[in-house]
């Protein structure tokens, strides 16, 4: 975007306006599949994303834009409940390298694994739940998408309870 002066006409104050320098077209695909069953329920992601930018100016940047977004993008969940006690669920995302606008590092593609266990308790007629989340579990750390959010591995404990 460019600044530009306005010359008023008349008793008009002078504006600031901006002018667009480059034109993108983004087309893609997003697509979703949920499954369930009494065994186990899944739902699977993809997201294809396509961007053709072209200057209308010459313009030199080290993040064009037709990079700025993953062109390919994933997920995969799937939960499973024992005894309607003990639930478990896997989730694989995988994203596409990208460069984001701004001139922020550019994010190498990755690949995470995340996993759950929850268990459903009983505490003095009061419902509860403890879970276990391990977040990233096979890959080595990833950027979200600057050097400064750094994703490393996680592991998460949680206890809830319904007081009645």
């Amino acid at each position: 975007v460019t600044p530009y002066e306005w010359q008023p006409t008349g008793n008009i104050t002078p504006a600031i306006g901006f002018d667009n320098m480059t034109t993108a077209t983004i087309s893609g695909l997003e697509a979703s599949f949920e499954y369930a069953s009494k065994s186990f329920d899944a739902l699977l992601t993809y997201s294809y994303t396509d961007i053709d930018h072209q200057n209308r100016v010459m313009i030199t940047t080290p993040y064009p834009y037709s990079s700025s977004a993953p062109r390919h993008s994933a997920s995969l969940l799937v939960a499973k409940t024992f005894n309607n006690e003990l639930t478990t669920s896997a989730t694989y995302h995988y994203v596409d390298s990208f460069n984001w606008l701004g001139g922020w590092n550019s994010v190498e593609s990755y690949n995470r694994l995340d996993l759950r266990v929850s268990a459903e308790v009983n505490i003095n007629n009061n419902k509860a739940s403890v879970a276990v989340v391990m977040q990233n579990i096979f890959t080595d750390e990833h950027y979200d998408f600057d050097d400064r959010y750094l994703f490393t591995k996680r592991l998460y404990i949680s206890f809830t309870m319904d007081l009645h």
